[in-house]
């Protein structure tokens, strides 16, 4: 029987209520606020760039989809494109606007904290990994989940962001895999897209896919192990073999 539970997490289990306008508030909000907190470090930086450089600048580094590099990486990039020498300081200061943005628009799909309760109850060991949106840094991801206290549930918790890995390379579940010491006989990958179905299937181990919104998977996706309609239905599958 298998007892690990990885799981995806946005729009599985948390709808950061962004689908289809990530890029729109990544120019229009994100990247405005970014060249204010940039304006405070004013001071001690030479050539201070106009606002429409960094805006083009800043977006075309960070905003690059399916890129592995890490969204920590991508704003130094940035920086040194416009030859701003960078600190530790500066980059947590153009973090911020980002994680404000990604924390404030997310919120609980319901019936997921139930599940998970359930889930423990029987027995299960709860994993995640988890694409974060322009390889954003995972604290910021497990804050959301903290805020909605659902991080205790989970043993072994992992982002794209902090390993410059993305789904569905089959390493993300490896790397899942090695930090619990499960087997990967154990476990079993359950998310809400293509690229969750693609992931578990390269890494040969059963998937689950919830279906929301009415979605479809197209030709070129692996069939799912499992279809469901709702996250509270996965007690109706386990055990799982």
């Amino acid at each position: 029987m298998r007892k690990f539970l990885v799981f995806d997490l946005g729009e599985t289990l948390i709808d950061f209520n962004m689908t289809g306008v990530w890029r729109e508030q990544m120019r229009l909000d994100v990247i405005p606020k970014m060249f204010t907190n940039l304006k405070s470090f004013h001071s001690t930086i030479t050539n201070f760039p106009q606002y429409s450089t960094f805006l083009d600048t800043a977006y075309a580094s960070i905003a690059r989809g399916g890129y592995p590099v890490s969204m920590i990486n991508r704003i130094k990039n940035a920086l040194t494109t416009l030859k701003i020498p960078f600190s530790q300081k500066i980059i947590n200061s153009l973090l911020q606007p980002f994680d404000q943005v990604f924390a404030t628009k997310a919120k609980i799909y319901p019936q997921v904290k139930s599940t998970l309760e359930e889930l423990k109850n029987l027995g299960y060991i709860l994993g995640l990994w988890s694409n974060t949106p322009w390889q954003s840094p995972g604290y910021m991801s497990e804050r959301v989940m903290n805020r909605f206290n659902i991080r205790e549930y989970f043993s072994a918790v992992h982002f794209s962001g902090d390993y410059e890995i993305r789904k569905p390379n089959a390493k993300a579940l490896e790397i899942v895999q090695k930090s619990s010491q499960f087997k990967k006989d154990d476990m079993i990958y359950i998310g809400n897209a293509e690229v969750d179905i693609q992931t578990g299937s390269n890494f040969g181990i059963p998937t689950v896919w919830i279906k929301r919104n009415g979605d479809i998977l197209s030709e070129k996706c692996p069939r799912p192990t499992y279809e469901l309609n709702s996250i509270s239905e996965l007690g109706s599958i386990l055990p799982i073999q």
